[in-house]
Parts: structure tokens; C-alpha cells; sequence
């Protein structure tokens, strides 16, 4: 049996979907990668703050050395499109 629990009324039809094989898989999801999703939602938290505190994100230095892309684009910055009429002129 799951470890999972579920906390509302189970309607008629639902254990179709939340079928004890279902419930396994979703509890084995979670075992797998619960403390890598709470590693990075504390990252992600710490980094909202950040810049909520006005400090921006920074390319990191592997991204900085990177250079350009084949087609002479930043992969920071693209270039906009060109409108068609634009381009005809």
C-alpha cells in the first residue's frame, strides 16, 4: 500500500484515476526526488529574494566566455526579428 494520503473526499469515479498503482508511482516520484526539489526550491527562493532586494542575476562566467553563437547572436540577447516590411525596405 501507498504511503501517499489523500486529504479530500474521494468522489465517485476517482479511484479510476488514484488507482493504488497510480498512488505508487507518484509516491516513488516523490521519494526520488523530493530533496532535489526542495534544493531547488530554496535556491529559487533565495534568488526571488535577491532580486525582490533589488540585487539582479549575473551570467556566470562559463556563459560570459561562451561568445557569441554561430549565427553571431549573444545567447543572451537575441536579436528581434526583422518585420517583413522592414526587411523591404
Amino acid at each position: 500500500m501507498s504511503h501517499i494520503k489523500i486529504n479530500a473526499p474521494i468522489e465517485p469515479g476517482f479511484d479510476t484515476i488514484l488507482s493504488e498503482s497510480a498512488l505508487n508511482f507518484i509516491a516513488a516520484l516523490h521519494d526520488r526526488f523530493s530533496d532535489r526539489l526542495g534544493k531547488l526550491l530554496g535556491v529559487r527562493g533565495r534568488q526571488a529574494q535577491s532580486i525582490r532586494n533589488g540585487t539582479f542575476p549575473r551570467f556566470t562566467p562559463t556563459l560570459q566566455e561562451s561568445g557569441p553563437t554561430p549565427h553571431g547572436r549573444s545567447p543572451a540577447r537575441p536579436e528581434p526579428p526583422v518585420s517583413k516590411t522592414a526587411a523591404s525596405n
